[in-house]
């Protein structure tokens, strides 16, 4: 299976009203991650 990544372009980006999107609205998540510890 091959994944393939573009950055659009921002005539493309702007054309699909990204920046309209609802979930450029919410704040920003910030989890804390600790790759040595187990999940509880």
């Amino acid at each position: 299976m091959e994944i393939k990544v573009e950055k659009p372009l921002e005539q493309i980006l702007e054309d699909l009203k990204v920046r309209l999107w609802s979930v450029w609205e919410k704040e920003v998540s910030c989890f804390k991650l600790y790759y040595d510890e187990t999940e509880e």
